[in-house]
């Protein structure tokens, strides 16, 4: 039975927000989160996304409206970054406290989460790859 297109698309693309989510908190520096901008950190990389984006479309033989998911969930445009939403990229590697959004646990779940989530996305991408390339096969063989 195959996944759905659309399926594939957001196990790709759920990580690829973690990523730069996280990246952009990284790539700030101060592990302070209101200082986060990720409408910067993308326009600052907007040449490496759109080519990671092709790479992505070419491995799931994505269809446009699959590729706009990416959009429609928000992650590569200006939002806030949360200690909250750290959490959940990190796999909830903290403790629920007010001392999450402070520069030691910022840093200690930028790390476990950028870990974590390039391994859902790097995973997601071979799911997708298999399951279209298996499509592709059984095509040939019909």
């Amino acid at each position: 039975m195959s996944m759905p297109e659309s399926i594939l698309g957001r196990e790709i693309f759920g990580p690829l927000g973690g990523m730069v989510e996280i990246g952009a908190v990284v790539a700030q520096g101060a592990w302070t989160l209101s200082d986060v901008s990720v409408g910067e950190f993308v326009a600052r990389r907007r040449g490496e996304l759109d080519q990671l984006l092709r790479v992505v479309r070419d491995i799931g033989d994505f269809a446009p409206a699959t590729m706009g998911i990416v959009d429609e969930l928000g992650y590569v445009r200006d939002h806030e970054v949360t200690a909250p939403s750290l959490l959940l990229w990190s796999g909830g590697y903290e403790n629920v406290s007010p001392r999450l959004g402070e520069a030691v646990a910022v840093r200690r779940m930028s790390r476990t989460g950028g870990d974590l989530q390039v391994t859902n996305f790097l995973h997601a991408l071979v799911n997708a790859a298999i399951e279209r390339g298996s499509r592709e096969s059984s095509k040939a063989l019909n």
